[in-house]
């Protein structure tokens, strides 16, 4: 795993490289939700989104939405390095960064006032 965060409701997301396919033989794609017990949580399903990027940060909203560090793509749309998902993992199509960053992005961090701050290799 290269990510982790916790949500309001104590469930786990969890992130991680190309080699993260599957949970307890349960496909996932590179991110996945457990409960609090450690068992996979099989309402978050973000395997219909392609994530093409490792997820090395995961951070969420005050409104349980779920941001990631890692470019994806759904039905055509590509989001370049920094991806938000609603809470059952589709992504989120009203989030919109622009071209993003020109390089990686490394961590998000979600303030009070609801700004999201990015750092990474990015100029």
């Amino acid at each position: 795993m290269l990510s982790v965060a916790i949500q309001k409701d104590k469930k786990i997301l969890i992130g991680g490289d190309f080699k993260f396919t599957s949970f307890n033989g349960t496909p996932v794609n590179r991110i996945a939700r457990l409960n609090s017990d450690g068992s996979l949580d099989t309402t978050f399903n973000p395997v219909v989104i392609e994530i093409n990027n490792n997820i090395v940060d995961i951070s969420v909203t005050a409104d349980n939405k779920i941001l990631i560090c890692g470019s994806s793509s759904y039905n055509g749309v590509y989001h370049r390095l920094i991806t938000r998902l609603l809470n059952d993992g589709q992504l989120d199509m009203t989030f919109n960064p622009g071209t993003g960053s020109d390089a990686d992005v490394r961590k998000i961090i979600v303030l009070n006032d609801k700004k999201i701050l990015i750092a990474g290799g990015f100029t």
